[in-house]
């Protein structure tokens, strides 16, 4: 149980640190299939958009590393959508489940008090999951979100087999380093039970 627990965990980790988009993390499950967390660095469906605009040769470098990477499962985050994850993990290799959280409708400019310039996309998570590992997607954790439309939602799947293996892809609220008292803590605060809540009740659950 506290294995499982654990790699819940694992890909939580990246909505706190400071992942780059070629810092993946990675476990291994008991099924012994390779499990990732990787935050994509706001990943654009199409070339030159949003605060990290990328070019087809990014977009190249960024499969190569998935490739490298080889992981069973992976938990990304900062993917505007599912296109632009299949630019990263191939349709031919991978099956993509994204957030179904729907646009805030509110555009904000990239860089913290900018006032003009690039527009942030859709930051989403989700997950990457290779053809033949058998799996079950679950209800969003719409709950995550604290009914905020600008938070982000965790996409929960659950990998099938003889042991089957609960996953949340999560991204909480950024911008709240240690002893900081930016706007962003009281909001991470807030969301961090809501986490403890859902693995609390996977573990009562016997998940």
């Amino acid at each position: 149980m506290h294995a499982r627990i654990a790699l819940v965990l694992l890909l939580a980790a990246c909505s706190v640190a400071a992942c780059s988009a070629r810092d993946a993390r990675v476990a291994e499950s008991a099924q012994g299939l390779k499990i990732a967390s990787w935050n994509l660095e706001h990943l654009a469906e199409q070339d030159g958009l949003g605060c990290r605009p990328r070019t087809e040769s990014d977009y190249a470098a960024l499969r190569a590393y998935a490739k490298r990477l080889d992981a069973d499962v992976v938990a990304f985050q900062e993917v505007e959508s599912a296109a632009a994850a299949a630019r990263v993990f191939p349709s031919a290799e991978y099956s993509v489940v994204i957030s179904t959280r729907p646009p805030s409708g509110r555009q904000h400019f990239c860089g913290r008090d900018a006032t003009d310039g690039p527009l942030i996309r859709e930051q989403k998570v989700g997950f990457a999951i290779r053809h033949g590992v058998e799996f079950k997607r679950n209800a969003d954790f719409a709950a995550l979100g604290l009914d905020n439309a600008d938070l982000r939602w965790g996409v929960d799947i659950t990998l099938q087999g003889e042991h089957p293996l609960r996953l949340l892809a999560v991204h909480l609220k950024s911008g709240c380093s240690a002893g900081s008292d930016r706007e962003a803590c009281p909001v991470l605060f807030e969301q961090v039970p809501v986490l403890d809540q859902w693995i609390e009740e996977r573990e009562g659950e016997g998940e």
